[in-house]
């Protein structure tokens, strides 16, 4: 999604003949990457916990499962 986002912008850069749209690009892809290092870890532990959820047997010593439980 990111990736998609950012090569729409340069796209839209080069179809418009502006330079300032490759900087706009570039800003739009530095910002995505820093929202991945906040997204991805979290994204991470949501799925971990749906996983544990659907499959408590599996995690039956866990606490965090037991506690939701």
């Amino acid at each position: 999604m990111y990736v998609g986002s950012t090569i729409c912008f340069t796209g839209g850069a080069f179809w418009g003949e502006r330079p300032i749209g490759l900087l706009v690009s570039l800003w739009v892809y530095l910002v995505y990457a820093i929202a991945l290092q906040f997204e991805g870890p979290f994204t991470d532990m949501i799925y971990s916990t749906r996983a544990k959820l659907q499959a408590p047997e599996y995690y039956a010593d866990d606490a965090e499962v037991k506690k939701r439980l």
